[in-house]
């Protein structure tokens, strides 16, 4: 096949318990200890991205489950190449595009390289020959960094070890992800209760108590804890939270918490682009605003006795 006049780097990427990790090679074809990325040169009418995907099956086998264009490019003299020079003499220079690739299973080590390790960022850092696949590393981590991931569990809360990215990822039958649900409720009854920020994609201005995904390598207390200080600023001690309900439902896992202590508003350090505003409702109040579509409707997937089961752990 014809050399194209272009070069591609693939950056093999995971997401694993221990965080990111990123598979780097050593050159087979060199005396010195030199680590890099996927990398090749495109041929015939192949776009970039073409070079890409063929290139990661040609040096590693594995199955690309996706694949990140970046904006990280550099450029390679040209005589870099003997074939670039007799085909493209009046080429002095030619790009390298950069791209991350998300690998679904195990490298096989092709006869260009003679080791991979996957390592973590900074270890890449360390490794790596060229500043190029640093500042295509870089750029990726940082795009991958601002995802939030999910543990996969099985129907007996044991987490599988598969890590995806939340909205990207079809949950199969036997898949679930971990749901936490926090209720908080003074002395008098009344709930703590927050209007989602006008700006949120999902049930923008809706009412609802606190709570939301448990991300990658966290319990499900640690999630509710966390939770509760990123929406509205105050941190909960272990003590004080009192798990009484557990329910599987379409592909989730609902861990519902209940907390009784009185918070003042005025202690409240909300983050607008989570919550509106926050007050105190009591459960006749919310149940009203449920039938008219205004608070989120917990008792569809949680079952109608579930504000019976808050009370009942809060006697106990």
């Amino acid at each position: 096949m014809a050399r194209a006049p272009f070069q591609v780097l693939v950056i093999p990427y995971k997401f694993t318990s221990e965080g990111i990790k990123y598979c780097i090679f050593r050159r087979e074809d060199v005396e010195v200890d030199m680590w890099q990325w996927v990398s090749g040169g495109g041929e015939d009418t192949e776009s970039s991205l073409e070079s890409a995907k063929r290139e990661m099956n040609e040096e590693t086998g594995a199955i690309v489950l996706e694949i990140i264009p970046l904006s990280s490019m550099t450029y390679i003299p040209a005589y870099f190449f003997e074939e670039m020079t007799m085909n493209y003499p009046d080429h002095i220079v030619i790009p390298e595009y950069s791209f991350g690739a998300l690998v679904g299973q195990e490298i096989e080590l092709s006869d260009e390289h003679s080791e991979y390790k996957w390592v973590d960022y900074e270890t890449a850092m360390i490794y790596l020959h060229w500043d190029s696949n640093k500042t295509a590393l870089y750029e990726l981590h940082i795009r991958l960094s601002k995802l939030e991931l999910w543990d996969v569990y099985n129907k007996d809360r044991k987490r599988t070890g598969k890590i995806v990215v939340r909205d990207q990822y079809e949950f199969s039958g036997d898949e679930y992800h971990l749901i936490v649900i926090i209720w908080i409720i003074d002395s008098n009854n009344k709930v703590l209760v927050q209007r989602r920020s006008y700006n949120k994609d999902f049930l923008p201005g809706l009412i609802a108590t606190h709570g939301g995904s448990a991300i990658a390598g966290e319990g499900s207390l640690e999630s509710a804890i966390r939770e509760v200080e990123e929406e509205i600023g105050i941190t909960l001690e272990e003590n004080e939270m009192k798990l009484f309900s557990s329910k599987i439902e379409r592909n989730r896992i609902y861990d519902s918490y209940v907390v009784n202590k009185l918070i003042l508003l005025e202690h409240l350090k909300i983050d607008p682009e989570e919550v509106d505003s926050c007050y105190y409702m009591s459960i006749g109040e919310i149940k009203e605003s449920i039938k008219e579509g205004e608070f989120f409707d917990y008792l569809k997937r949680q079952g109608n006795d579930y504000f019976d089961k808050i009370f009942s752990s809060i006697k106990k």
